[in-house]
């Protein structure tokens, strides 16, 4: 019998489980996949994520695997709208299997039990959680849900996503052993078009550089349209050869929450965090900074509530929705302004109210935010 059982081993989970197990609490993560895996992300982190990370004891286990981001350009279709360089970095890309990993065996160093390709098959909460897997059966008294946006936990607890709560994303990474001078390593490239955005995250490792490239949109039946039309402009503007050269020889498809945590993230007995919870940027699609606010919160939360300090859960979602709810709200307002307004009649509003161009570079790079103190 655990004190808190956690579904999912990514990175999320791994902070909520290392966070409780150094409090001394009895937490079990259980992972259906074998670590080290890759799953498809951005790779990127903004500055204010990373000094959350540096506040809560998160930081150490990846701070080696992080490659300095200095500048952020925004284009509209193939035209450049603004570039912007920074004295010091203003956002971080990584490795996401080498991410994920780190943070995962620092939840298992500080205590933390972990089972890995273990598949969650069934879950019962009648008076104490049971949770099954195609291996073992655990029992404990909280249950948390970190087991991403096709989240078991959230559907069976709380309900499944409504069609119009989620967005889409293609990505796929490319190694690029000799770059052009078009490419530059530490500058973040976004591209807004009509319903979405695309991306360049570019991050420098020894065997030469590697480019996440990708779109987010709302529009799933556009989805492979777009992604074929973006890798074929950089293919063109940056003089590249893409198509083909994937690692792994894959593209990969996901589903991203889009309207923040609006099925609910508490019962009495189960939280929601990290993309399961909806924890994620409405306007951008990124999860990572709200994602370990939300392990932040959480593993807060559970701590206080076996301290006989609070009797519920209840002040899990009180703060989240006190922190975070309003900047959610801001994004989604900002996002229904730039995705759903043609691609020329947009560069002509940014380019006559400087205060939406500021406004950008604010929401996408996270000058605006919440800091846990």
């Amino acid at each position: 019998m655990h004190e808190v059982i956690i579904v999912g081993g990514g990175p999320i989970g791994s902070m909520t489980g290392f966070l409780l197990a150094k409090k001394g609490i009895d937490v079990a993560i259980i992972e259906k996949q074998k670590h080290p895996r890759w799953k498809p992300c951005g790779e990127g982190i903004s500055r204010e994520g990373v000094e959350i990370l540096k506040r809560h004891d998160l930081y150490s286990p990846v701070q080696n695997l992080l490659r300095n981001i200095n500048g952020i350009s925004f284009n509209i279709l193939d035209m450049n709208l603004a570039f912007q360089r920074y004295a010091t970095p203003v956002a971080f890309t990584f490795d996401r299997t080498e991410f994920d990993y780190a943070l995962f065996t620092y939840a298992k160093d500080a205590g933390a039990e972990v089972h890995e390709s273990e598949q969650v098959q069934q879950i019962t909460t009648q008076g104490k959680i049971q949770v099954k897997t195609q291996r073992n059966i655990f029992q404990s008294k909280i249950l948390v849900g970190a087991d991403g946006v096709n989240s078991f936990v959230g559907k069976k607890l709380f309900r499944p996503w409504a069609k119009n709560e989620l967005g889409f994303g293609k990505v796929a990474r490319y190694k690029i052993a000799h770059p052009p001078k078009t490419i530059t390593s530490n500058v973040m490239e976004y591209y807004l078009a009509e319903g979405g955005y695309g991306w360049i995250f570019p991050r420098m490792e020894d065997e030469g550089l590697i480019l996440n490239i990708g779109i987010a949109t709302n529009n799933s039946s556009k989805l492979h349209q777009v992604f074929d039309w973006f890798i074929s402009t950089i293919e063109s503007t940056k003089d590249l050869k893409l198509k083909g050269q994937e690692i792994d020889g894959k593209i990969w498809k996901h589903p991203i929450p889009g309207n923040g945590p609006c099925r609910g993230t508490c019962t009495h007995s189960t939280l929601l965090i990290g993309d399961a919870g909806g924890f994620v940027n409405p306007l951008t699609g990124g999860g990572l900074k709200y994602g370990t606010l939300s392990a932040i919160y959480a593993a807060e939360t559970i701590t206080k509530f076996f301290n006989n300090e609070i009797e519920s859960l209840q002040p899990y979602q009180d703060v989240w929705q006190k922190d975070i709810q309003p900047i959610f709200h801001e994004a989604y307002q900002l996002r229904e302004k730039l995705y759903f307004t043609h691609p020329l009649r947009l560069l002509s509003e940014i380019q006559n109210h400087p205060e939406m161009k500021k406004q950008l570079f604010q929401s996408f790079v996270g000058e605006k935010g919440v800091v846990t103190e």
